[in-house]
This record gives structure tokens, sequence and C-alpha cells, in this order.
């Protein structure tokens, strides 16, 4: 699920302010299919773009996908409707897994920790560099990959193509990026094991 929050979350990207405002008109306004239930207006008005993507995951589980496609259907932004399904469609059967121990510690609420990890990773790994280094010298990036990430202009653009690109190869580069992370951002780390 995290990767399908990290889809949406690339496509929102995308809108502009106003186009923003649309969106999230729009999610509070359009009647929604059968049996998907409204998101709360209050959580809706202030909520940034992150936090739209969190609270569609959290509500609208695998089918925040489609609401977002009918939503932009309705912006008449087909573009990135048609992107999104690209995204999505790539990601399909792919599952996200950490580490056992987050695992075990979070299996309740597996849904809300994989987003909410990729969100805090995000927004506060500040020094990319020494971990794309660690792992390049890993191999679990090739060098074209580093050199376009590390070309990236902000820490969170490389942890977002990090995290929903490169990492995707399977169990072995997340268990190998965790103890990087470890390495690198331990008091992080040590912040999500406390908080959650």
């Amino acid at each position: 699920m995290a990767i399908i929050g990290c889809k949406l979350l690339e496509t929102l990207e995308e809108l502009g302010s106003g186009d923003l405002e649309k969106f999230k008109h729009a999610l509070l306004h359009t009647k929604m299919k059968e049996g998907l239930p409204k998101i709360p207006k209050d959580q809706v008005e202030t909520a940034d773009k992150d936090e739209i993507v969190k609270l569609m995951v959290e509500i609208y589980g695998q089918r925040c996908v489609e609401v977002t496609e009918d939503i932009l259907e309705m912006m008449n932004r087909t573009d990135l409707v048609g992107k999104l399904s690209e995204r999505s469609s790539v990601s399909k059967g792919k599952a996200t897994t950490l580490p056992a121990e987050i695992l075990a510690k979070y299996e309740k609420s597996l849904l809300n920790i994989l987003f909410v990890f990729y969100i805090l990773l995000t927004d506060r790994v500040s020094h990319m560099d020494p971990i794309l280094d660690r792992l390049l010298d890993r191999g679990v990036l090739q060098r074209e990959a580093y050199d376009t990430i590390r070309a990236l202009p902000t820490s969170q653009k490389k942890m977002r193509e990090l995290y929903c690109g490169c990492l995707q190869a399977g169990a072995a580069s997340k268990d190998i990026f965790y103890q990087i992370l470890l390495e690198n951002e331990k008091f992080l780390i040590d912040d999500l094991n406390t908080k959650h």
C-alpha cells in the first residue's frame, strides 16, 4: 500500500495549488461510488498533499487510485489519469516489506505504518548523499540510478525517487536500506519506534 500512496503523491505533486484546491473540493463534494465513505471536511480543508494521500489510503485502501482517477477525470486532467494508471500498474503485485522487527510491532496497522514510514523518510532524512553512497557500495543502486537520484535538487525528491523506484526490487534491498538508515539516521528510526 505504501507503493500506491507513493504513486498518488507523485501524481498530486503535478497539480498546481489551484488544481490541488479543486481536487480537495471534488473530494469533499463528489458523490463517492457505492460503499465508499466521504473524508471528513475538517480533515481535508487544511490538508497538504501528503496528508490528503495519507487520508485517502487510510479510508479508501486499494480503491484510492480509482477515486483519484475519477476526480482527475472530472477536472479534465486526463494526462494525470494516464500517468497514474501507468504508475499503479507497474507496482501491482509487488509487496512492500519492512524488516521483521517493524512488521511484528505494527502488524495491526500495517496499512498505515508503511505510508507513515515513507512520509517520515521523505520529510526528515536531510543527508541523502551518504545513504546513496552506501546503497551504491552494497549493490542496491546501480551507477545510472545513483547518478539520477543524486542529481535531484532536494533530499525529499531523492528519497521519493529512491523509495518509489529502486527499493521496490525486493525485500533484500529494503533490508539493506534499513540497516543503512540505522547507521546514518539512528535518531529517526528510534523516534519511529518510540512513537508507533
